[in-house]
């Protein structure tokens, strides 16, 4: 296996868990943000108005994926010039 293709499995793996964290994490915050909000304006005899800054949010994402693409090529790039073997023996 070519040295790139071990960094580009490094990095579809990376992107991989990032965007099941924000999927999760979105759907996990909405179930939370639309309960806490529902109780709240249930309590103080308001209309329900949820606002979410989904500019906000889509940066938020767009930094994330930034940082682990440029974190994952950094952290790779020393295992450009080692063989594959001394990298699975850790030297």
């Amino acid at each position: 296996m070519p040295k790139d293709h071990v960094i580009r499995i490094t990095l579809v793996e990376a992107v991989a868990n990032l965007t099941c964290s924000i999927i999760l994490g979105i759907s996990v915050g909405l179930i939370a943000a639309l309960m806490i909000a529902a109780l709240l304006m249930t309590v103080a005899e308001l209309p329900f108005l949820l606002i979410v800054p989904w500019g906000v949010v889509m940066g938020m994402i767009a930094m994330s994926y930034a940082t682990i693409v440029t974190g994952t090529l950094i952290g790779t790039r020393q295992i450009r010039y080692k063989s594959i073997s001394s990298i699975l023996r850790g030297i």
